[in-house]
């Protein structure tokens, strides 16, 4: 779920205004996953997370103090659904240009793993690293 921002905040502000939204997410997982029995593991939102230090790269903010916000992140790409290839290690992948078109997939071809590039030339040879080894179909955006 991405992370809305308020029009017009820009810099230190914005920073400031996502990484307050962040924390609050990630304290309602954490509350969430105690309610749920999962507490034996670290839930915080990556998408969210992700969302955010895009944002405040995109709007210009340094990638030190970035990585201020948590300890050894390292901004990179990733598939869209990336996390389900370790849940579901047996399934074919489908890879998809958008988000949505994963998630719509996923509930129509529930028997494969649905990633998203996130864009046109969202397919690099560090992103597939995680492939290796995967039957992989690729439905291209017509």
């Amino acid at each position: 779920m991405p992370i809305v921002s308020k029009k017009g905040y820009t810099g230190e502000k914005l920073y400031k205004h996502i990484h307050n939204r962040l924390f609050s997410r990630n304290n309602n997982l954490e509350e969430m996953a105690k309610v749920l029995g999962i507490d034996d593991i670290n839930l915080i939102s990556y998408v969210s997370l992700h969302t955010m230090a895009m944002t405040l790269q995109n709007n210009g903010i340094k990638g030190e103090l970035i990585s201020q916000i948590t300890e050894d992140f390292n901004l990179q790409q990733c598939f869209f659904g990336e996390h389900l290839l370790t849940i579901y290690p047996d399934k074919y992948v489908g890879i998809v240009e958008s988000e949505k078109l994963a998630i719509i997939a996923s509930c129509i071809m529930p028997e494969l793993v649905w990633l998203a590039a996130g864009n046109l030339n969202g397919l690099s040879i560090e992103k597939c690293q995680t492939l290796k080894g995967r039957e992989i179909i690729l439905y291209p955006d017509l």
